[in-house]
């Protein structure tokens, strides 16, 4: 390790012991995003069949947990159940302990799972769309089905909850809402193409809010609760990961075409129809190549991170998107990365390779020069 921005390297292709359910035989890159929790646990999964558990202090093992195919879905953990919910190739949605990574149950989808499950806020329910076009809503104590919802295409766009309705994104260009309890349609929006990137919500005010996500058709789209559009942005390519926000109303994405976004919301809370919402680019970055990983950001060190195609992990200033620092990876970043519990440390996969970069590096001090003493 090289690079003092490294802290620790977790190598899954490289982990010695056995995990308790048999070996996968595989080796395999870690295309999804991290989740850490709150004693300081970081969660991810594998193309080697994997769900991993691994110490965000030293970056040793805590677990693993062998599935019967690659893990594109990204792990998600709920404190209030201590489980950790992640999806596989297999057509499983697993429940995990979050302690041990023992299987509590796992449901059985009609397809593959890309998309990452989402938690009522109670903890009560998981939800998970699957490639066979249905979005399910799972019993979390139990592991049985509440509800599942036809779609017209494949679902890998990850799910996010609000206090009445579930929002998604389709392969059939559609944006959905569904009633959360019964899983009933309650709109659809169309865009001009297919929506694979996962939304973001922010509540403003009453019973008012704003689902945020980004599309096929190179556009960035804000709508309220209710489906009706609250601004259109055009970025001229896919937009595939989740946006991510700042507590100011500001908002961070990738595109295909290799940009990083800063995006500003004029009139953010504004309920006036004459001084309607409107984003507007605040600053952009270019990368090497595409953008496909999601976002996260840090409020201390006014950063937000970003893992790329050109096989770098960026760190730009959220104020105005100039370089921090940049760190090289071993393959492509296709997942999101996360801050450790203390946010100190970014983690990202890579590769068969989990990295923890440093934000801040210790300078040594120089120790003074001795003063030779006057010869006598």
């Amino acid at each position: 390790m090289s690079d003092p921005r490294v802290k620790w390297i977790f190598e899954t292709s490289s982990s010695a012991v056995a995990g308790t359910n048999g070996e996968s035989g595989k080796k395999g890159s870690i295309q999804t995003s991290c989740c850490t929790s709150d004693d300081g646990v970081v969660f991810f999964g594998c193309e080697d069949m994997y769900v991993y558990g691994v110490d965000t202090r030293d970056g040793s093992r805590k677990w693993r947990y062998l599935t019967n195919g690659p893990i594109s879905s990204s792990p998600v953990v709920c404190e209030t159940s201590d489980n950790v919910y992640v999806g596989s190739w297999d057509g499983y949605l697993y429940a995990l302990t979050k302690v041990s990574g023992s299987v509590r149950w796992k449901f059985m989808t009609g397809s593959q799972i890309w998309s990452t499950p989402a938690v009522s806020p109670d903890g009560k329910y998981v939800y998970v769309g699957s490639n066979d076009c249905y979005m399910y809503c799972i019993d979390a104590a139990k592991g049985s089905l509440k509800w599942k919802f036809k779609s017209g295409g494949q679902i890998y766009s990850s799910p996010i909850v609000s206090q009445t309705k579930l929002f998604f994104g389709c392969c059939d260009k559609n944006f959905y809402a569904l009633d959360l309890s019964s899983g009933k349609e309650r709109w659809r929006f169309e865009t001009g193409g297919e929506i694979c990137g996962s939304p973001s919500i922010r509540h403003l005010g009453g019973s008012q809010g704003a689902v945020y996500f980004g599309s096929g058709d190179g556009a960035f789209y804000a709508l309220y609760y209710d489906g009706r559009q609250r601004w259109k942005l055009e970025l001229g390519s896919p937009v595939n990961g989740r946006p991510c926000m700042g507590s100011n109303g500001d908002m961070y994405i990738g595109t295909q075409g290799g940009f990083i976004y800063g995006i500003r919301i004029r009139n953010l809370r504004s309920q006036d129809p004459t001084l309607p919402p409107t984003p507007e680019i605040k600053w952009k970055y270019r990368t090497g190549k595409p953008v496909e990983s999601s976002l996260c950001i840090s409020e201390v060190y006014n950063c937000v991170y970003c893992g790329c195609n050109d096989k770098f992990l960026y760190a730009l200033s959220t104020e105005d998107g100039t370089l921090t620092w940049k760190t090289p990876t071993i393959e492509e970043v296709g997942g999101g990365a996360c801050l450790s519990p203390d946010g100190s440390g970014v983690i990202v996969g890579s590769g068969d390779i989990l990295y923890c970069l440093r934000n801040e590096l210790k300078v040594k001090k120089k120790s003074p020069k001795k003063k030779k003493s006057p010869e006598k």
